[in-house]
């Protein structure tokens, strides 16, 4: 396909997700990038806007297996920032500080997801979790 059409976004993308599942996790980053590149070129936004999420969330997936969670989490947080009203960029940030050890910023990107979507009961129960996690830290904290 990227023979026919270097300027593919889909074929980057989705090359760049095999490269991950296979293991080359530098051509997956490569190639993630450059489908953001091409990407930013597009005319017509509207028609590929759901991508400027996922690009940066499989970044991001990327990133942890390369045990980079800096740059696993800065990802996300573009993802985040680039539409407003998803949650999934959030969820997966709160997911990697979470397993970072930071419980408090897991729980403030679960209470901006909830902002966000407030009906969504897999954040209810995200943040109940995560919760009981924060009090029974403080509680060893204090022994």
């Amino acid at each position: 396909m990227l023979e026919k059409n270097g300027k593919d976004l889909l074929a980057y993308y989705y090359r760049g997700i095999s490269q991950r599942e296979l293991g080359f996790l530098d051509a997956s980053v490569a190639d993630l990038w450059e489908s953001e590149k091409v990407l930013k070129k597009q005319r017509w936004k509207w028609v590929v806007k759901d991508y400027y999420v996922k690009i940066p969330l499989q970044l991001s997936k990327t990133y942890v297996k390369m045990r980079n969670t800096k740059a696993a989490i800065d990802c996300a947080g573009v993802a985040i920032n680039a539409d407003l009203k998803d949650v999934d960029g959030l969820k997966w940030r709160a997911t990697l500080k979470e397993e970072a050890g930071d419980v408090a910023g897991a729980l403030e990107d679960v209470n901006e997801a909830m902002r966000r979507r407030p009906k969504d009961k897999a954040l209810v129960k995200m943040r109940d979790r995560l919760t009981y996690v924060f009090i029974e830290d403080k509680k060893d904290a204090n022994r």
